[in-house]
């Protein structure tokens, strides 16, 4: 009895001591992920984190090849006592096994404490890693995507709608520049792609109404001041200069978008 753990702090530090060692970075991402989320993740689209480079730079590179086959026994296989997978409405979703998970993994007790200091979780960065998972995923729409193709990229819904809400975290945008360009070239399919699987310009209209996605009318300079990307704005200005009043969108002109924000 004196070796069980007195307050919950004990017990969640115990948790993490017995994590392999060789699946702290992959636990370390599943928690991240789950801090930070917008909404509930299904537990096949926080397994797609898994199957991301950790190493990159910029933007982590993914691969379907690096996919779990068994998503559910992989996220769990990381640390089943802190995260647990319930259904709802008939849907896998991963979830902490506690809300105290959360506060532990955010507090300063966890990255004041002695051997698992690494697992402490500071949002921003946390914010920035979902930020590059999503966009890795998005960039990964090619000529080729189609509705039944993006089935195979179970992010992919949740990325098109929310990567521009971790991007809008405290400085995020600053250190996904790179992802950034690369979504909004209007040469690259990436750009239309993401509009088509999710239109923020439209939110409640219909998504993936046509079977391939199809160059939308808003330029990209457009959905980048609608998003209140400013870094990513003054980017296409200056490579897009005619854009800045050119219509197409249901709002106004990129550039009373811009005044309006500023």
């Amino acid at each position: 009895m004196d070796d069980l753990p007195k307050t919950l702090d004990e017990t969640y530090k115990r948790a993490l001591q017995g994590i392999d060692e060789e699946k702290w970075r992959y636990a370390y991402r599943l928690f991240q992920s789950l801090a930070v989320s917008v909404r509930p993740l299904h537990v096949g689209e926080l397994a797609e984190v898994l199957a991301i480079q950790l190493d990159a730079e910029e933007i982590p590179e993914f691969s379907a090849d690096w996919r779990p086959e068994d998503v559910e026994d992989a996220v769990l296989s990381a640390c089943s006592s802190l995260i647990s997978v319930v259904t709802v409405d008939d849907v896998r979703v991963a979830q902490f096994s506690h809300f105290t998970v959360k506060e532990f993994l955010t507090s300063k007790r966890l990255s004041n404490s002695k051997h698992v200091s690494r697992y402490h979780i500071l949002l921003q960065p946390a914010h920035t890693f979902l930020a590059r998972a999503c966009l890795s995923v998005l960039l990964n729409l090619d000529d080729h995507i189609d509705k039944t193709r993006i089935e195979e990229f179970p992010l992919a819904r949740y990325a098109a709608e929310h990567w521009v809400d971790h991007a809008q975290f405290e400085d995020v945008s600053q250190h996904i520049q790179d992802g950034m360009e690369r979504l909004f070239d209007q040469d690259k399919p990436h750009f239309a792609a993401w509009v088509w699987v999710y239109d923020i310009d439209d939110p409640f209209g219909p998504h993936m109404y046509h079977t391939h996605p199809e160059k939308p009318d808003p330029s990209p300079l457009y959905y980048a001041t609608l998003c209140g990307l400013y870094d990513m704005t003054e980017c296409l200005i200056i490579s897009y200069p005619q854009d800045v009043n050119s219509r197409g969108g249901q709002r106004a002109s990129p550039m009373q978008l811009w005044e309006r924000n500023v």
